[in-house]
Parts: C-alpha cells; sequence; structure tokens
C-alpha cells in the first residue's frame, strides 16, 4: 500500500453480552492500575497529564462497548417480533 493512499478496512465480529460486560470491566481493571500508576512514574513531569489521557482513552473505549451493547440488545429485540 502506497503512503499517499488510505484503506479502510471493516471487519465484522459476534460479540455477546458477555463479552462485551467483560470487556467493560478489563477497561475498568486496566484504569485502576494504569492511572494510578502513570501518576506514580511522573514520566518528564507529565504524570497527571499521562493519567487523564489514558482515562479518557479507556473511556471512549467503555463508551464504544456500550453503544455496541445496546446495538446488540436492539438487534435481539428486532430478532423477537
Amino acid at each position: 500500500m502506497s503512503d499517499t493512499k488510505s484503506a479502510t478496512m471493516i471487519e465484522f465480529c459476534k460479540f455477546s453480552q458477555e463479552e462485551i460486560d467483560e470487556a467493560i470491566e478489563a477497561l475498568d481493571t486496566l484504569q485502576r492500575i494504569m492511572v494510578p500508576w502513570f501518576i506514580k512514574k511522573n514520566f518528564g513531569g507529565m504524570g497527571e497529564e499521562d493519567a487523564a489521557q489514558c482515562s479518557k482513552h479507556l473511556m471512549m473505549g467503555k463508551a464504544a462497548l456500550i453503544l455496541m451493547a445496546e446495538g446488540l440488545s436492539l438487534m435481539k429485540q428486532e430478532d423477537k417480533s
């Protein structure tokens, strides 16, 4: 692939509600571990900023998972009707 062109790849996967719940829980655990670690290590005096960015990105991931769960729920409701 050329550096001047961009490509979009869409991958379709099936997830169960339980898998999504587990992923959200894993992100919560990761946040509890990583945020204090960034603050403690304070790389280049950026600990607080790194912790805030890490927290923000993990929250974005959780939001995406929650939307996936809502979509899954709606699809199941449609299948029942």
